[in-house]
C-alpha cells in the first residue's frame, strides 16, 4: 500500500533534481561580451555595457553617513481604504483568470470590491518647507525603503547630485495579482 506513494516520492525528487540546471557562469560559451572590472571598482555612470562586478565589490560611498550631511526624517504609516475616497473601494480577485474561449489570446479576469489597508513609508528631506513643492519618487516594494534609501538619499542630496526628493515607498497590493498575499495588506 505505502510502495505507490513512495515509488511516486521518489520519482518526484528524482525528476526536480534532474531539471534544475546550475546557473550559467558569465564567461560560458554564448555569453554576451562584457568587461570585469577591478577590486573597488564601479562602472561609468553613462556607460550602456555588460560588467562583471565581485564577487568582492566595494559598497557605493553614497551607503555611508557622512557626519555633518543634514540627516531628512522617515515616516511611517497605514492607510485604510475605507477612510478614502479616491482610493476607496480597491479590486481584487478570487482566481488568476480564465481564456476567453472566443479568443485564447484574451484572458478574462472576475474581480470584485474590496477593502484593504496599505503601508507607506516616507523620506522628507532636510530643510523641506512644509507646503512647498518638492520633486518626489514613488517605490512601489514596501515601506521599508523610505529607511534603507534615507543615507543614500542625505548624501546625494547633500553633494548636490540630486535636488531635495521626497521619497514615498508603498507596500505591494495585496490578491490583486497572482501569487500575492491578500492576508497580508487586504482586510474583507
Amino acid at each position: 500500500m505505502f510502495k505507490p506513494k513512495i515509488i511516486l516520492l521518489l520519482t518526484a525528487l528524482a525528476s526536480t533534481t534532474l531539471l534544475t540546471a546550475p546557473a550559467r557562469k558569465y564567461d560560458d560559451p554564448g555569453a554576451p561580451p562584457f568587461k570585469v572590472l577591478k577590486k573597488g571598482e564601479n562602472p561609468p555612470l553613462d556607460a550602456n555595457d555588460n560588467f562583471v562586478i565581485g564577487p568582492e565589490y566595494v559598497v557605493a560611498p553614497e551607503r555611508t553617513a557622512v557626519q555633518g550631511v543634514a540627516s531628512g526624517k522617515v515616516q511611517q504609516f497605514e492607510f485604510d481604504s475605507k477612510e478614502t475616497k479616491l482610493f476607496n473601494p480597491g479590486i481584487a480577485r478570487k482566481v488568476f483568470g480564465k481564456v476567453d474561449p472566443n479568443n485564447p489570446k484574451t484572458l478574462i479576469v472576475e474581480t470584485h470590491t474590496i477593502d484593504y489597508r496599505r503601508r507607506v513609508g516616507v523620506y522628507v528631506p532636510a530643510g523641506y518647507k512644509e507646503g512647498t513643492e518638492a520633486p518626489f519618487m514613488v517605490v512601489h516594494d514596501g515601506p521599508g525603503h523610505a529607511n534603507s534609501l534615507k543615507t543614500v538619499l542625505d548624501n546625494l542630496i547633500a553633494q548636490k547630485r540630486i535636488p531635495p526628493v521626497v521619497l514615498i515607498s508603498i507596500s505591494n497590493g495585496g490578491g490583486d495579482a497572482q501569487g500575492t498575499s491578500a492576508a497580508r495588506n487586504t482586510t474583507t
